[in-house]
């Protein structure tokens, strides 16, 4: 078994109350206590989206990213790029916790122009869409900043970090 690009994955994020894990198999992500007791699930509403042969091909070069030998890169980002293209992409692609409880989902998946972030309570309140000018791997999202990397057009990789506004804590 190996991943496939853009394909379902599951997702944990764990905060310092809770655990968020998502199959992205549906839109629901289940909420856990930390002993282990469920919590209400939080819903992921949006609409589905089909994927582009752009994203599917910057998908399936970050799968093959982190291997050295140029010969096995090509020849499984061929295998991946002769498979179909799933149907939709996941409702999904990640997901964060921030310390002050809130379940950050990212909407985005690589091949898009921009990262699209929906945060969500504890109680599964969506609390505020955020949408960056470019794609990034979100590594943390802090009390005031959101830190990822991003590549730019010659594959040389940045770090990036964007100031984040907060109305009040997200409890």
């Amino acid at each position: 078994p190996m991943p496939r690009p853009l394909c379902r994955e599951t997702s944990i994020a764990l905060s310092n109350e809770r655990v968020y894990v998502g199959t992205a198999d549906s839109a629901v992500i289940e909420v856990f206590a930390l002993d282990g007791t469920p919590g209400r699930p939080i819903y992921v509403r949006g609409p589905a989206r089909r994927p582009t042969r752009q994203q599917y091909e910057k998908a399936s070069d970050q799968l093959v990213a982190y291997q050295e030998d140029a010969a096995w890169r090509a020849r499984f980002k061929q295998l991946f790029l002769d498979m179909p293209m799933p149907a939709t992409l996941p409702p999904y692609s990640a997901l964060l916790a921030d310390r002050f409880g809130a379940l950050w989902v990212v909407r985005s998946v690589p091949g898009d122009a921009d990262l699209q972030l929906t945060a969500y309570s504890i109680d599964g309140r969506a609390l505020a869409d955020v949408r960056l000018p470019r794609f990034l791997t979100v590594f943390e999202i802090g009390a005031d900043y959101i830190l990822g990397t991003y590549e730019d057009g010659a594959s040389q990789p940045h770090v990036a970090v964007y100031t984040l506004r907060r109305a009040s804590p997200s409890r």
